[in-house]
């Protein structure tokens, strides 16, 4: 089989990790109810909870918040890298 030919969009980059975020957020919403409190924020070596805290929205989600700042992180960076015009190496 033949690869596309076509450069993959500019847009459509980030989709995957903003769309499993987005499920991430939604079932976090759904779950949030059953949730326990103190709610769970640190694991050890051996995956066992070492450090709790209350349950709020805040100590739920921000682990989504910090995935969604490395995303427009990464956007950011990819936009800048592409606006910087890089002439080619001369032919050795």
């Amino acid at each position: 089989m033949d690869a596309d030919p076509r450069p993959p969009s500019r847009r459509t980059g980030f989709v995957p990790s903003l769309l499993l975020l987005a499920a991430t957020a939604v079932l976090g919403a759904y779950l949030y109810a059953e949730m326990p409190d103190p709610v769970p924020v640190h694991w050890n070596g051996a995956g066992i909870p070492d450090r709790f805290a209350g349950k709020s929205v805040l100590a739920v989600f921000s682990p989504l918040l910090i995935g969604t700042g490395v995303v427009a992180f990464l956007w950011l960076v990819v936009r800048a890298t592409r606006a910087v015009s890089v002439p080619p190496a001369p032919p050795r």
